[in-house]
């Protein structure tokens, strides 16, 4: 049992991952390389020497332990515009760290984006106070983020790296593969994610799905790739969605990271009693927010897993529960 649990524990905690593979790119600039996560709408280079740090879901790379360098991007919601994003950005920093302070100003993103350019300075808890410099550009529809951290005490000795980076950088358009299927019976707003099971998966319209796993999967379109995955096992013996997660936390508390134990909640998928579990875990260096929804039909036990980095678990979990409510079998 044991061998299958842990295929089902790499099913959920690796699938955003392997969404992550590092572009490739030619005409890379001379002494760079580029570490940029597949699929996003630009390219990140960085010096050579430095680490990447694709893995984590995030297109990042550090020099050291305290220089980072990372590029991220979110689908602008409505009516809101490029202001408005860095103004909530802005306020969640500010009630986040202590001894919050920042500039902003009119700067470039590459060589001709226009950009807003806003510098930090503030208490992250670490053995020194750090700077940050962030640049917000719309982008067909999109905000995209650079941004560089540093000590602040060092951040003269790397602002001209920090300027050829942002110098260098590049956006594209985004190469993401959505396979599509027809369901005549989706839900409205929705499309199917599962082929050939017995069980139908919807995920919202605006999910990413990728019928080529061998299991049903569909990722969320922005940098970290906030996932659902629908995975199932067959036990040798009776068992109810309890017993089964119990199984899973043994394999999680000896394999898994900063692993720990949220919270539960009783929930129905389908009119089937369920159980969904929250926990955390590390990986590549980023935290990680897990909710698992574990039933039992038909003498299958089900996990349907949510991950997202811990930053933009709340943001999609409203869409997470409609797949939950719209979650079908055959």
């Amino acid at each position: 049992m044991t061998k299958k649990l842990m295929c089902v524990l790499m099913c959920a905690i690796i699938c955003l991952p392997l969404l992550a593979g590092c572009a490739q790119d030619d005409g890379i600039p001379d002494g760079m390389f580029s570490s940029t996560v597949e699929g996003e709408p630009f390219i990140l280079y960085v010096p050579d020497g430095w680490t990447d740090n694709c893995e984590s879901g995030i297109s990042s790379a550090h020099y050291g332990l305290n220089v980072i360098a990372s590029a991220r991007y979110y689908t602008l919601e409505g009516e809101q515009t490029i202001g408005d994003f860095v103004d909530a950005h802005v306020e969640r920093c500010a009630e986040t760290y202590s001894d919050f302070a920042h500039t902003r100003k009119d700067a470039k993103l590459g060589k001709e984006k226009a950009a807003i350019r806003i510098e930090y300075d503030f208490d992250s808890g670490a053995s020194s106070d750090t700077k940050a410099i962030q640049y917000f550009a719309e982008h067909n529809g999109d905000a995209v983020m650079l941004s560089f951290y540093c000590d602040s005490a060092a951040f003269e000795e790397y602002a001209e790296v920090f300027e050829q980076i942002r110098n260098e950088f590049v956006l594209c358009d985004k190469s993401e593969k959505n396979e599509e299927l027809t369901d005549k019976n989706a839900p409205a707003q929705m499309k199917l994610a599962s082929k050939d099971m017995q069980y139908r998966f919807y995920v919202p319209q605006s999910w990413v799905t990728n019928l080529s796993d061998g299991f049903s999967s569909a990722y969320y379109p922005e940098s970290g790739k906030p996932n659902v995955s629908v995975t199932t096992f067959s036990p040798s013996e009776q068992i109810d969605a309890q017993t089964y997660f119990e199984l899973c936390e043994d394999e999680y508390e000896d394999t898994l990271a900063g692993y720990e134990f949220i919270e539960s909640s009783e929930c129905t998928v389908h009119d089937v009693d369920a159980i969904s579990y929250v926990y955390k875990a590390v990986y590549g260096g980023v935290e990680l927010r897990l909710m698992q929804t574990v039933f039992v039909y038909n003498d299958l036990v089900y996990s349907i897993t949510y991950t997202a980095h811990a930053d933009r678990f709340d943001a999609h979990i409203g869409d997470v529960e409609e797949m939950l409510a719209e979650f079908r079998f055959r």
